[in-house]
């Protein structure tokens, strides 16, 4: 959460809209006082993916615990550590997979995380790996990183080998969907309505996993959209009414939670999420609501966060198409 505020502040800054407070940053620090805001954001969220699979690993770890529940059969921070060297492997053998260390690398730092978690809890039981089940007398961490290191080396491998069994596998197409563009340029209904639609489920299936929506939506969903600068049409979505309409918030239409928490939950650390993302949250941005409650891969709030753009998608375009 403190990364994820850190980069939150500086695009905000780096975005904020009224002219007075631009043209102060301007007198203050010169032109090019964007620029660096714009170190602060890739020093936070340019790394989101890369800590995102440490993060799960380690929570992931203190949650495996035995059935006598005692400690943890391999400490949570060696998972970690595995973790991040497993992102870093994957990030070298297969650059495609991880489109940066950043967003675009969110879905993969959760895979990442929870695979190595697992994969550790299932090879630390092959005690011809560990060095030694003695108990420690001395210094804890030496002990536990000579225990496990031929654990986490067999882990690593076995990784890099499931990487590149995956590297063979074709690569998906960015027009995909062209497909469902002509079925749907063919139905007796205007195609706005099923392309706004699909464009709607498509950005929140993505969020939900933890993928930047907008992302997949420009890589993927490009067909989807009219042209940039064109006018609206019913034959396909239109991007400006999707982001200004649908979106408020940012992905799943937060604002309403956010307000909603605030309404409900007086205090504790719900209250606190929400009290922090109202003001991002006017400028559509949320990630502090999607990864602090958090929404992304919790099954509580897959519905509404799924339905209630779908249904602000289907308003939207009926308004437009009565005029």
């Amino acid at each position: 959460m403190p990364l994820t505020f850190l980069g939150l502040v500086a695009l905000l800054l780096q975005h904020f809209p009224w002219s007075v407070y631009r043209d102060t940053m301007t007198f203050l620090w010169g032109d090019g006082w964007p620029q660096h805001l714009e170190r602060v954001i890739k020093a936070s969220h340019g790394i989101f993916g890369m800590v995102l699979a440490s993060v799960v690993a380690n929570l992931l770890a203190k949650r495996l615990m035995r059935p006598s529940f005692e400690a943890p059969e391999i400490p949570s921070m060696i998972v970690a550590i595995s973790a991040l060297i497993n992102f870093i492997l994957m990030a070298s053998a297969r650059p495609l997979f991880v489109d940066g260390l950043g967003h675009g690398g969110m879905l993969h730092g959760i895979v990442v995380g929870v695979t190595t978690a697992e994969l550790l809890r299932l090879v630390t039981r092959w005690r011809w790996l560990r060095v030694s089940d003695d108990p420690y007398v001395a210094d804890s961490i030496y002990h536990h990183a000579v225990r496990f290191t031929p654990v986490v080396i067999v882990a690593g491998i076995v990784f890099f080998l499931i990487v590149e069994l995956l590297g063979t596998l074709p690569e998906v197409s960015p027009y995909v969907l062209s497909p469902v563009v002509i079925w749907a340029q063919l139905q007796q209904t205007d195609a706005t309505w099923v392309l706004s639609s699909v464009a709607a489920l498509l950005n929140q299936a993505a969020w939900f996993f933890g993928v930047h929506g907008a992302k997949v939506l420009d890589t993927y969903g490009a067909t989807i959209f009219a042209p940039v600068g064109s006018p609206y049409t019913n034959a396909l979505a239109w991007r400006p009414l999707f982001n200004h309409f649908v979106l408020m918030g940012g992905a799943g239409s937060t604002m309403c939670l956010v307000i909603a928490i605030l309404w409900k939950v007086r205090k504790g650390p719900q209250h606190q999420i929400a009290k922090w993302s109202v003001l991002p949250a006017l400028f559509n941005i949320n990630e502090a609501v999607l990864y602090g409650l958090p929404i992304v891969l919790n099954g509580i709030y897959v519905v509404p966060f799924l339905c209630i753009p779908l249904l602000f998608t289907l308003m939207t375009v009926a308004a437009t198409e009565l005029g």
